[in-house]
């Protein structure tokens, strides 16, 4: 049987699914001929009313004074109805609601930051720092060389570092941004391809990157495919950074968003910024050496029969020295030892023959030498000052906490003060000598 429903046919409804207001404006001829009527009306109700008032002087003046206020109240009546009927009453209505409706405010949506949790890693020398994941840890085979520094992160048991962070300093940096240069004009750069983009990180330009290669021919490819690697590049305060994060293709787009925050958490201090030490209140005096110093505050110190002292960060204590059989067997907890060195200023010892970056700071008004120490399982940045006419030494020791404290105490190290380079020169910025 055929449907008698005539499927073309539509009926017509407003959007708002309510019926249309009546149209109760007044036509423009019709008001023209009531405006009309209106003015002649005006005009010789007056007139009416100044006859009466003269002619009709027997007429009692009350009876005037009723026939005025009905003479007068259509007129003001009829004008008021025609300016009513000329609005319409819909429109008008709607021009109020708009103004007694209140604005709705959408509040936004709090943004997790994904990073929160995350460790974070400071370096006061290359003055810079940044977060990294919880769940990889930087290896003991990180450290720092003569031009510059590598930090490796991976996971437990993994072979293959996860992020670099590798810096080059000294005459070596040239050499790097020219190879920049080389990727940015050619997008490659020993037969390797790279797909480039410049990004502003922390507001400093970087280029950021992604490669692939093959596994075959790359020792670091993970198993089960080609190696996937972003990274970034670029020159900042006149050391090179090549920041990058190794991956494989069936994980890459997770590992993007990944490292991708890491370069967001990426903070670089400009080399002029010093720690205040004005607020430090505690002047430790050595009656045996003659010298003064100041310290953080919370900080502690322990001096020992010889006069050698140590300066102690809060939380040290997490650090106890490693028992013997464990990675970084004898390991001390970290602090600043400030001793004398029964040797002349000017002679080599087992220390400085391996000194590394070796420089000129001056405490005091005295010239010393500010060099870093590379060795295993511990590493150290010194500063040695001439002491008793350059007969022997006063040495400032400071271990490097970069790598041997995070390693060997991973679980601690978020509960120490800060102790670092930056704070170590800074300690030594308020030596005096006191004889």
């Amino acid at each position: 049987m055929e449907s008698s429903i005539n499927n073309n046919v539509s009926i017509p409804t407003s959007q708002t699914g309510a019926p249309a207001p009546p149209n109760t404006t007044i036509p423009e001829n019709k008001i023209g001929k009531i405006i009309i009527v209106i003015l002649f009306y005006i005009f010789l109700a007056p007139i009416g009313l100044i006859l009466m008032w003269l002619w009709m002087k027997i007429w009692p003046r009350w009876l005037k004074i009723i026939l005025s206020i009905f003479a007068v109240i259509p007129i003001i009546g009829i004008t008021g109805a025609i300016l009513l009927a000329s609005q319409n009453p819909y429109k008008q209505l709607g021009k109020v609601k708009a103004k007694i409706t209140p604005t709705q405010t959408v509040s936004p949506t709090p943004t997790v930051d994904p990073t929160a949790n995350w460790k974070t890693y400071t370096n006061s020398k290359f003055r810079f720092s940044f977060k990294y994941p919880p769940d990889i840890k930087i290896s003991s085979t990180s450290g720092e060389f003569e031009n510059g520094l590598n930090l490796e992160f991976g996971k437990e048991n993994s072979g293959m570092p996860i992020l670099t962070v590798w810096l080059t300093t000294g005459d070596y940096v040239k050499g790097r941004q020219n190879d920049l240069n080389t990727i940015l004009s050619t997008n490659k750069l020993d037969d390797y391809n790279y797909q480039i983009s410049a990004k502003k990180i922390d507001g400093k330009n970087l280029y950021v990157y992604t490669q692939e290669f093959d596994s075959s021919s790359n020792k670091f490819a993970p198993p089960g495919g080609p190696l996937y690697r972003v990274g970034a590049l670029g020159t900042i305060n006149n050391i090179f950074f090549d920041i990058f994060y190794n991956s494989n293709k069936e994980t890459s787009k997770q590992d993007q968003q990944i490292f991708d925050q890491i370069l967001s958490t990426f903070k670089f201090l400009d080399q002029n910024q010093t720690i205040d030490s004005s607020s430090w209140a505690l002047i430790l005096t050595n009656k045996t050496y003659g010298y003064s110093v100041k310290i953080p505050n919370g900080w502690s110190y322990k001096e020992n029969d010889s006069g050698d002292l140590s300066i102690i960060p809060p939380g040290a204590d997490l650090f106890p020295p490693t028992q013997k059989s464990t990675p970084g067997e004898g390991q001390p907890s970290p602090a600043i030892n400030i001793s004398i060195i029964g040797k002349p200023f000017n002679q080599p010892d087992i220390q400085t023959k391996s000194a590394m970056s070796k420089y000129g700071l001056i405490a005091d008004g005295v010239t010393g030498q500010y060099y870093f120490v590379a060795a295993a399982p511990m590493t150290w940045t010194n500063f040695d000052l001439p002491f008793n006419n350059g007969n022997k030494t006063l040495r400032f020791s400071f271990p490097n906490p970069f790598q041997d404290f995070e390693t060997f105490n991973p679980k601690h190290e978020p509960n120490m003060a800060k102790f670092d380079e930056e704070t170590f020169k800074q300690i030594i910025s308020t030596f005096k000598f006191t004889n």
